[in-house]
């Protein structure tokens, strides 16, 4: 799909060297290629490159698009410019026949494709919802607990549900999952029988265990007048632990919600203040679309889990790792910032990217006020026992061309109790024609192991995986020394690192 922006002042959609010479031809594309919502029109109202839209058509065709999206007036400008001779069939019977062997390998064509009985016993199967579940646990990911979690049965009467998040089912679902995108979507309306938010989780969890759980949603994600502070404190005062929900809903994040300040909306950073203030222990729950800016939710809470988008089953799932019925094992697929000027934090940024220590400065953070690194890091999350990495140690430290990386590193479960923990191996260009990142994940495996257990993991790092590409636009693996990074997340303080050489 072509993107709306320009590569050096030419929009993507007319670029044919982007899309003819290295889609298609260096890449060997053999599928398609289609427009955004409207890019051959934006050629003419937004970006200003075609007079009109016969001529934004013309431009999209001979720049190597093969399917136009929501232009209805390309049809007609495409079959005049043909009979104006303009366009030649040939560019009109490739785009054709590409689309075509898509449909066909996709088998949209196959008899009976929309009806098959097998399809609709897998639609809404038991099968189906169980997998569902499994993705909504292994999603979650534990980015903070001082020991609170998982809570005891048997010293939990009561427990305080609060924040706007807590029985928010298009919150919860997120954008771009099935009916998210119907005009006047409401709560009511949007999966309420299929869904259990983190509320009914609770709810449910309560009947099953005997413990009391007592609702009060305190703030909202868009009425930024609604508040129940009072309420919430009086009620947190009287309970055993608060578990608050808090986040953003689905106007405030996916296409065409742009925010310019990420901090939590409405009251919901007074609400976690205030029952914070109580004395009582709270464990933030993160519900949201994006990466917000969390700083006040991870100081005052005892316990954080980032939810994201958990599913139709997310809130089955986040009882269960808050009463401990499973060991949660989920990282980080992205970093968190403490504030939106801290945008962007990347961890595979580049050096001297305004988030590194300077001699020079005599160590001084490059922010004045606020720290150089995320609140979070992209491979971050914790789990209900203490994993310890030792002995990496490589194969083959000296590596010809095409001799993949191979190595291995000893993992300990040094706790009680069973778990999954991810190991993510980064690997650094040290020295190199281009500039080229700090660290870059290439490979990670997932292990399970028993309280107390040790295993030897074996792991690979493909040649290409080395490579960069160089200022003539060459993917190539350059000669030189690397850094190998094994370990818990993408933070330094995780890593175990060792040399390796690539010779010619």
């Amino acid at each position: 799909m072509t993107g709306y922006q320009s590569i050096d002042g030419e929009p993507c959609t007319t670029n044919s060297w982007l899309l003819k010479t290295v889609a298609k031809e260096q890449w060997g594309l053999n599928g398609f290629i289609v427009t955004d919502w409207n890019n051959v029109g934006s050629l003419h109202d937004k970006q200003g490159v075609a007079a009109n839209l016969k001529e934004a058509s013309y431009k999209a065709l001979v720049g190597g698009n093969d399917m136009m999206m929501t232009t209805p007036e390309f049809y007609q400008s495409a079959i005049e410019l043909v009979e104006e001779g303009k366009i030649d069939i040939s560019i009109i019977d490739d785009s054709v026949s590409r689309i075509l062997e898509a449909k066909f390998k996709l088998g949209l064509f196959d008899e009976n494709r929309y009806t098959s009985i097998e399809r609709k016993k897998l639609l809404g199967s038991e099968q189906a919802w169980d997998l569902s579940l499994e993705a909504s646990r292994k999603s979650l990911v534990l980015l903070k607990n001082d020991g609170v979690l998982p809570l005891k049965p048997n010293k939990v009467k009561k427990v305080l549900v609060v924040g706007p998040n807590a029985d928010d089912i298009i919150a919860q679902l997120g954008d771009w999952s099935f009916g998210s995108m119907q005009a006047e979507a409401s709560d009511e309306s949007f999966h309420r029988a299929q869904t259990i938010t983190p509320l009914a989780g609770l709810q449910t969890m309560a009947k099953e265990l005997g413990f009391e759980v007592e609702y009060i949603k305190g703030a909202d994600c868009l009425d930024t007048e609604f508040e129940e502070i009072d309420k919430a404190r009086l009620a947190a005062e009287r309970a055993d632990v608060v578990i608050a929900c808090v986040g953003d809903t689905l106007k405030q994040n996916g296409e065409f919600h742009d925010r310019a300040n990420l901090d939590l909306s409405g009251y919901q950073n007074q609400l976690l203040e205030t029952v914070s203030c109580t004395g009582t222990p709270v464990i933030g729950v993160l519900v949201a679309s994006k990466p917000l800016t969390i700083p006040k939710m991870a100081q005052q809470s005892n316990a954080v889990v980032c939810a994201f988008n958990p599913g139709c089953k997310g809130g089955q799932a986040l009882a269960e790792l808050i009463f401990g019925h499973y060991n949660p094992s989920g990282k980080l697929t992205i970093s968190f910032p403490h504030h939106v000027g801290q945008v962007p934090v990347y961890y595979n940024k580049y050096v001297g990217w305004h988030a590194r220590l300077e001699a020079d400065l005599g160590g001084q953070e490059r922010y004045i006020d606020m720290p150089e690194t995320p609140l979070y890091v992209f491979g971050e999350g914790m789990s209900y026992t203490q994993y310890e990495y030792s002995e990496l140690h490589i194969n083959n430290p000296t590596l010809s061309p095409g001799d993949d990386l191979k190595f291995s590193i000893k993992i300990t479960n040094a706790g009680t109790r069973d778990g999954v923990e991810i190991v993510q191996a980064y690997f650094n260009d040290v020295y190199s024609s281009v500039t080229t990142e700090i660290k870059n994940l290439r490979a990670f495996e997932r292990i399970e192991l028993k309280a107390g257990e040790t295993k030897e993991v074996h792991m690979t790092i493909a040649f290409d995986d080395l490579a960069l590409v160089n200022s003539s636009l060459e993917r190539i693996v350059e000669p030189g020394d690397f850094e190998l990074m094994v370990g818990s997340s993408s933070k330094d303080s995780d890593l175990t690192t060792a040399t390796f050489e690539v010779v010619a």
